[in-house]
C-alpha cells in the first residue's frame, strides 16, 4: 500500500515534468482505489492475526493495546494508520466523476489534497510501527528513498512551473504590439485575421 501510494503521488509531478507520463494521470484515481483496498486488507489481516485469541473484540484490542503518548518510549503508530486508512477511504469513495461534479471541482480538489497528510501518516505509521522492530534495513531504506524521491519530484515540478511562468511573464513584458488595424476597419459582429 505504501509503494502504491508513493507511485500515485509521483504521477502528478512526473506528468508535469514529462508529457509521456500524461496517460498515467487518468488512471491515478484507479490506483488510489486499489491503494485503499490493499491498505484495508492490511488492516483486516492485522485485526485477524494479532488479536485472534484476545477475549477483547479485535478493534477495541487494537486501539487500546498501545501506551498513551508520553507514557512509554515511542509513539503510538496504530492511530496514524487508522486515520490514514479513513482518509484513503474518503478519497476512494469520492474518486468517481459523479462526486467531482456533485462537490464542485474546488471542493473535490481540496478534499483530495488530503492525500498528502495521509501519506505523512502512512510514513509515520511504518516508521513508528514495523521499522522499530525490523532487523533488515531494506524497508527503512525503501521508505526513506521513496519519501526523498517524492519530495524531489514535487520540487522539480514546482521549479519547472515557476520557470515557465517567469518566462511567459518576461516574454509578455517585452513582446512588441502587433497592429491589427483600426477599430473602424472591423465590421460589426465580424473579426479580422492577423
Amino acid at each position: 500500500a505504501f509503494i502504491l501510494l508513493t507511485i500515485a503521488l509521483a504521477i502528478g509531478p512526473l506528468a508535469r515534468l514529462d508529457t509521456r507520463f500524461l496517460p498515467l494521470l487518468y488512471n491515478r484515481r484507479h490506483l488510489g482505489v486499489v491503494t485503499f483496498l490493499v491498505a484495508l486488507s492490511h488492516a483486516i489481516e492485522v485485526l485477524g492475526w494479532h488479536f485472534a485469541y484476545s477475549p477483547t473484540p479485535p478493534l477495541v484490542a487494537m486501539l487500546s493495546s498501545e501506551p498513551l503518548i508520553g507514557a512509554a518510549p515511542g509513539l503510538p503508530f496504530v492511530p496514524m494508520g487508522v486515520i490514514a486508512l479513513l482518509i484513503l477511504f474518503a478519497l476512494a469513495a469520492t474518486s468517481h466523476d459523479f462526486w467531482l461534479a456533485f462537490l464542485t471541482p474546488p471542493v473535490w480538489k481540496a478534499l483530495h489534497m488530503a492525500i498528502y497528510p495521509a501519506y505523512a501518516l502512512v510514513v509515520a505509521h511504518v516508521a513508528f510501527g514495523y521499522l522499530q522492530a525490523a532487523t533488515n534495513p531494506a524497508l527503512a531504506v525503501l521508505v526513506a528513498m521513496s519519501v526523498v524521491l517524492l519530495v524531489l519530484l514535487h520540487l522539480a515540478a514546482a521549479l519547472k512551473s515557476w520557470r515557465e511562468d517567469r518566462d511567459v511573464a518576461t516574454a509578455a513584458a517585452v513582446a512588441p504590439w502587433i497592429v491589427a488595424g483600426r477599430v473602424g476597419e472591423i465590421a460589426e459582429g465580424r473579426a479580422i485575421i492577423v
